[in-house]
């Protein structure tokens, strides 16, 4: 039910009786993302096809501008499930004053500005543009 005010406490949409909202999405494909890093063979193919290569991004695979943050390539600890955990909870309180529309937003930006970020520093830090190394 939408309150009045800043944003809407109304999920993106209803599993049941829960509202799926963008925290609870992200957190899920964080979850789902340990689940596959657990399953995959030792190379981690997947896991590998979601991090944030400089060079994969310039050269077309501009995916990996959204999906690096769920990307565990490298293994994953318990500070991971950590993060994921104070994300859901805190993010859950800040997606209550902000609205779902702009915890969306907010989180696009961060992850995409960051993402476009790293990929600048590396290029502008690396003599050859074809050897830089994967996050």
């Amino acid at each position: 039910m939408a309150r009045p005010g800043r944003g809407s406490d109304d999920g993106w949409f209803r599993l049941g009786s829960l509202d799926v909202t963008t925290v609870l999405l992200v957190s899920a494909l964080a979850v789902v993302s340990f689940v596959v890093w657990a399953l995959e063979p030792p190379g981690k193919p997947i896991q590998t096809a979601l991090m944030l290569n400089p060079d994969s991004f310039i050269h077309g695979q501009v995916w990996r501008i959204i999906t690096w943050p769920i990307a565990y390539p490298n293994g994953m600890g318990i500070f991971d499930i950590i993060a994921v955990a104070l994300f859901w909870y805190f993010g859950t309180e800040i997606e209550h004053q902000l609205g779902r529309k702009r915890m969306a937003w907010f989180l696009g930006l961060v992850t995409v500005g960051l993402g476009v970020l790293w990929v600048g520093i590396v290029v502008a830090t690396t003599s050859s543009p074809g050897r830089a190394e994967p996050v």
